[in-house]
Parts: structure tokens; sequence; C-alpha cells
């Protein structure tokens, strides 16, 4: 298939897509109603496909090649990019003993999806980004709960997240004009803004 991709130069700016998608299937009422409960193993089942569906849409509409084996653009460094995040949380960190069952239960869901992630990590045309999960494994303080669920993050862990895919392009360019060891990198913090 022909890929129309403009040049470096013709471009604005390189694109940076950060999917983060899984833990959503860790909701007991995927398929069906929020009355009802829906086995882990079909929930399981609809995960996979949904992750087996991105891959093959970005392995048919991207350029086959691994950003991060493949040679980089002396402009551009890493160029475009797609990421995926693996599935990460929940922490639960109330005190109403049946949410503590609920999330003890939607944390081992998520655990058994990163696993299979890990297993086929190989045969995706999506690279994962496994620093995004890794932030927050014992790190109970960085999670804010309003809404009881465990799986929301204090925003400067989002932010943090983000500086590091940011980050990760522009070392890589630095990598290409001075090859390591080099006595400098890439720690901007790109001031991502909130909502407020």
């Amino acid at each position: 298939m022909p890929y129309n991709i403009p040049t470096i130069e013709a471009q604005e700016g390189p694109a940076l897509l950060y999917i983060a998608a899984g833990a959503w299937f860790s909701q007991p009422h995927v398929v069906t109603t929020r009355n009802k409960t829906d086995p882990w193993d079909t929930r399981y089942k609809l995960f996979r496909n949904h992750v087996v569906s991105l891959n093959k849409f970005i392995g048919e509409n991207t350029p086959d090649y691994d950003p991060f084996t493949a040679p980089m653009d002396p402009y551009d460094g890493i160029g475009n990019l797609i990421l995926y995040a693996p599935p990460a949380g929940p922490r639960y960190l109330g005190d109403n003993p049946n949410q503590k069952i609920d999330r003890d239960r939607r944390a081992g869901e998520v655990v058994e999806m990163q696993q299979w992630l890990h297993h086929n990590e190989d045969n995706l045309s999506i690279p994962l980004v496994w620093s995004v999960p890794d932030l927050v494994v014992g790190q109970d303080e960085i999670w804010r709960d309003p809404l009881r669920s465990g799986f929301h993050v204090k925003f400067h862990v989002a932010q943090l997240r983000a500086n590091i895919l940011f980050n990760m392009r522009c070392n890589a360019k630095l990598d290409r004009m001075k090859s390591y060891p080099y006595s400098r990198t890439c720690c901007t913090d790109y001031g991502i803004l909130s909502g407020a």
C-alpha cells in the first residue's frame, strides 16, 4: 500500500498519538447492562479483540518499521509515532470493603491484560510504552479518587507521562546528532496545562 506521507520539511511538526486503554474492560458491565455482570472470559476476549483490531488498523495504515530500531531522520528524530500504553491500576484507597474486593478483582484482571500484552508484544505493529503503567507501581499517594474508582491519577502524573514521551523524542534526536555517551539529555518540562 503506498503511503502519502508528506516529507519532514512539508510537515508542521511530528505527530504523536498516545493511546491508553484496557482498564475499562475490567468493568463488570462492558457487554451487557449495568445491572448484570459479564464474565471475565467475555470481557478479556473483548479486550484482546480490540487490541488485535487496533493493531491490524495500524499495521495496514502506517509504514512497517519499528520506531525504536529504524534509522531516524537527522532533522526530525523518530518522526511520527503511534504508541499504546498498557493498562494500569486500579488502586482504591477508600474504606468500603465491597469496593476493596471489587478493585482487587479488577487489579488482577489488569495484570492478566498486561501479561497478554507482554506475551504478544513482538507480534504487534504498535509499540507498547511500559513506562506509563510502571509510573504508578507501588505509588499509592499518586492516585486521586473522586469517583471512588481507583483508576484516576493526580494531574502531575498524567503530565509526567506526556513529558516522558516528548523527551523520548528529543533524546532520540540528540543521540542522532552525537551518539552516546554524552553529557546532556532532554529533561524538559513541557508545561502541559490542566483544563483549569
